[in-house]
């Protein structure tokens, strides 16, 4: 499957997230042309908060977008950009490094986010809820063509 440089970023960043916090683990995800879904898991240490993973996250992904001179985007437009991808289809690279480039602090503010604010949580309490989102994030790229943002 072919998908462009943000969603390869994507999926390289969302696969080092356990380097980053050892007590997490990743289970089934998916990129999508304009979103991710993931499932996250946290132990019970209390020593990784999902806000601080994701917010990890959503930095490391931008910054690497910008290192590489990301073209702009229109976030409510996305479609046709990336193809799905998951969690089956490799990375081309095992490369987590950020192309070389200036540092963060060199690279301007970029005045269209590539991310919405916040982000949807949902705490799985059980194997059976369990089961029904990641039969959701599987189904999720057989129903991008149906997505409002979806573009041929």
């Amino acid at each position: 499957m072919r998908y462009c440089g943000l969603g390869e970023i994507a999926a390289l960043r969302w696969l080092a997230l356990p380097e980053h916090f050892p007590t997490v683990e990743l289970d089934l995800w998916v990129v999508m042309p304009n979103h991710v879904h993931g499932i996250v898991v946290l132990h019970e240490d209390g020593s990784a908060r999902l806000t601080d993973v994701i917010g990890n996250y959503k930095a490391a992904v931008t910054r690497a977008w910008r290192r590489m001179g990301g073209i702009k985007i229109d976030p409510e437009r996305t479609g046709g950009i990336c193809p799905a991808r998951t969690e089956a289809d490799p990375p081309r690279t095992a490369s987590m490094n950020p192309a070389p480039g200036p540092s963060s602090h060199q690279i301007p503010p970029d005045p269209q986010p590539i991310w919405h604010r916040s982000f949807h949580d949902h705490i799985i309490r059980n194997e059976r809820a369990l089961n029904q989102i990641r039969q959701y994030i599987l189904a999720n790229p057989a129903r991008w063509s149906a997505d409002t943002y979806y573009r041929a």
